[in-house]
């Protein structure tokens, strides 16, 4: 059997290039194969909205060895679904939101366009975690170290 690398999915709803997600993926790039489908703009709100009066486009942004990294007109879940669809070569061994700036608590889980993107990995029954900061500093190294307000929400959705 191969030993592969575990493959690791992210995307969030700020954009393909928002600081958070960029964090997110320098701290997560040692544990395994990294792909983003993040939208090509914010798109905070959005929740679990799918786009269907018009097509969606995706477009690679960077490829390097165990990173590969798109940009898609759609909503966060539209970035997943479509990336467990048409670009991603095998199951995803965890799906990843975030990180979003603000918190996802409360009664804002029901309309977070990172949430959605975790809850779509859950109905896929993929393992997954999001992440939300309450600070203007965007550095995950630097918040975990601090002991600043980290809000990690983690799934195991395996069926």
């Amino acid at each position: 059997m191969e030993n592969q690398r575990p493959l690791i999915l992210i995307s969030n709803d700020d954009g393909v290039i928002a600081k958070g997600i960029s964090e997110l993926i320098k701290f997560l790039r040692p544990l395994g194969e990294i792909v983003v489908m993040a939208p090509d703009a914010p798109r905070s709100g959005n929740a679990s909205a799918l786009t269907v009066t018009e097509p969606i486009h995706y477009q690679l942004v960077r490829k390097d060895v165990g990173l590969t990294i798109y940009k898609c007109s759609g909503s966060p879940v539209d970035c997943v679904k479509l990336a467990f669809h048409t670009v991603l070569d095998r199951k995803p061994d965890l799906v990843v939101g975030g990180i979003n700036h603000g918190d996802n608590s409360a009664v804002n889980v029901h309309y977070s366009g990172t949430m959605g993107v975790v809850i779509e990995g859950c109905l896929k029954g993929v393992t997954l975690f999001a992440v939300m900061i309450r600070t203007l500093i965007l550095n995950l190294r630097d918040l975990i170290s601090a002991r600043l307000p980290v809000r990690f929400w983690k799934k195991d959705c395996h069926r």
